[in-house]
């Protein structure tokens, strides 16, 4: 199992359960830039040109990570706790 999909799933668990609706609203905004293409920010060019090389060299690696990182934020485990 490749190390960067299963620590991508990991990450977005662990942040879908510290983060509240709001905070989840912000990530997924987040999220859809990246995605977008067409982003006026360029943010999917940004996040290449900073990526470790093997997603340099591929750029549906981004994309894979990223949707990896989505299911692991919705994950189940990720539920935020009642305070």
């Amino acid at each position: 199992m490749d190390f960067e999909v299963v620590s991508a799933f990991l990450l977005g668990r662990d942040i879908g359960a510290l983060v509240n609706s709001e905070e989840r609203a912000a990530v997924a905004s987040f999220v859809a830039k990246v995605r977008d293409e067409n982003d006026r920010h360029g943010t999917q060019a940004r996040m290449t040109n900073v990526a470790p090389v093997l997603w340099r060299r591929d750029p549906e690696a981004l994309l894979a990570r990223l949707e990896t990182f989505e299911r692991g934020l919705g994950s189940p485990t990720s539920a935020r706790a009642p305070r």
